[in-house]
């Protein structure tokens, strides 16, 4: 009775730090993509700012040892102007019941994360006035 107790204990443990592990994945890629996209360059548009968060988004996914699909989303419009606020959504998959020596269980979560940022209002290049300034 006591091994199915401990049993049945690490495996809840490691369903929980799975889906810990690939919330941090994914919040990692949030903000790096949120940063990326902000401090691109004012020569880019939105989409190819955009282009650039999302590789970053992967990458640092991706060096968290993360290697199923991820999934970079603007969270409504993007704009490249100054006092633009841009939300960008990140989610990665993890297994639901991930065992030791078992490389696919069938069953998959999606996990999310956002980032929000406010583009700076003194940077250079950019279009639009200081409105937000006060």
């Amino acid at each position: 009775m006591f091994i199915l107790v401990f049993v049945i204990g690490v495996l809840m443990f490691s369903e929980s730090w799975a889906a810990i592990d690939a919330k941090i994945a994914a919040t990692s890629g949030a903000r790096e993509a949120g940063r990326t996209f902000v401090e691109s360059p004012a020569n880019l548009g939105a989409a190819e700012a955009f282009a650039l968060a999302s590789e970053a988004a992967r990458a640092a996914v991706s060096s968290h040892g993360r290697s199923g699909e991820t999934t970079v989303e603007p969270v409504g419009v993007l704009s490249l102007e100054r006092c633009a606020r841009i939300t960008i959504q990140v989610s990665t998959e993890t297994r639901y019941l991930a065992l030791p020596f078992v490389r696919d269980s069938g069953f998959h979560r999606t996990v999310s994360a956002t980032h929000t940022e406010i583009i700076d209002p003194f940077r250079d290049g950019l279009e639009g006035a200081l409105g937000c300034v006060g």
